[in-house]
C-alpha cells in the first residue's frame, strides 16, 4: 500500500492502521512513514506523525526527530501540533537541536494556540541555560 504513489488514500488508511497496531508492529515500518511526514496529503502527513507518535522508544524516536522538526512550519495547523506533541516525547539530547524550530513556532506567534501550547511543552523538556 506504501508503494501507490497515485492514491494517497490508501497511504493515509494503511498509516492509520498502523497508528492502532502494537508498537513493534509498527516499529518496521517507521523509514516508510518517515518519507510520509513529507508527503504533499496534510492528511498522509497528519496519519503518519500521529504514527510516529506510538514509538515508545524514546531513542528510536530521537532517529526521525529531524523529519517531525522539518514540518513545523507546516500549513496545517494539525499536522504542526502533532509535530510539536512527537517532539515532545524525545529526550533532550535529541530535541536541543531542534530548539530553534520550536522557537519559532513562539516567536512568529503561530497563528494556532495549540500549536504554541505544544511547542511551549516540548520546550519545557529542555534544561534551562
Amino acid at each position: 500500500l506504501f508503494r501507490s504513489e497515485k492514491d494517497s488514500s490508501l497511504r493515509t488508511s494503511a498509516c492509520r492502521v498502523l497508528v492502532r497496531c502494537d508498537v513493534e508492529a509498527l516499529t518496521p515500518h517507521l523509514p516508510v512513514l518517515a518519507r510520509c511526514v513529507g508527503a504533499e496529503e496534510a492528511a498522509l502527513r497528519a496519519a503518519a506523525i500521529e504514527a510516529f507518535r506510538r514509538v515508545e522508544d524514546s531513542q528510536v524516536l530521537a532517529l526521525y526527530a529531524a523529519v517531525l522538526c522539518g514540518r513545523l512550519p507546516d500549513s496545517h495547523w494539525y499536522v504542526r501540533r502533532i509535530a510539536c506533541q512527537t517532539l515532545a516525547r524525545c529526550q533532550p539530547e535529541a530535541l536541543a537541536p531542534h530548539q530553534g524550530p520550536l522557537v519559532d513556532r513562539l516567536r512568529l506567534r503561530d497563528q494556532d494556540v495549540e500549536v504554541r501550547i505544544a511547542a511551549c511543552y516540548a520546550l519545557s523538556k529542555l534544561p534551562a541555560e
